[in-house]
């Protein structure tokens, strides 16, 4: 007989994870200094309800970006958990525009020239992290 029809093998299925991020909890470690390149992790506290990958994942303001093959995370698990996302910092003046999203868990917004209550190793807590309500935010 013949055989079936050509293909590329099996294909994964891409999940898309649902949450919410707290962004109260948000973290940034080690603390940025103005003036010094670093990279930093942003550490992000979502309630995962199903599981998948976050994407996309964005960063804006006060000099942050994501390296350029960082697009999500995954989650396997539901429940509250941290995720930490590479950040690099160029070293320019920190702003009250900081800005995040993690897929669909939502978008947060920080004020990072307010200098946060240090915890130990130097971790920033970013104590005015808010939500950002779609729609409300103006450019």
């Amino acid at each position: 007989g013949t055989g079936g029809p050509l293909t590329a093998g099996p294909v994964t299925p891409t999940n898309t994870a649902v949450g919410t991020i707290d962004c109260s909890k948000t973290k940034l470690y080690p603390a940025p200094v103005a003036g010094v390149p670093s990279q930093v992790s942003l550490i992000v506290t979502v309630n995962v309800t199903t599981i998948g990958d976050f994407t996309p994942i964005t960063v804006s303001g006060s000099g942050m970006s994501l390296p350029s093959d960082f697009s999500s995370v995954s989650a396997t698990t539901t429940g509250v958990q941290q995720f930490h996302i590479p950040l690099n910092y160029d070293g320019t003046a920190l702003t009250n525009a900081f800005q995040f999203t993690i897929g669909s868990a939502g978008s947060c917004t920080a004020d990072l020239t307010q200098k946060p209550n240090k915890q130990v190793t130097n971790v920033w807590s970013l104590t005015n992290c808010s939500t950002v309500t779609p729609g409300v935010l103006s450019k």
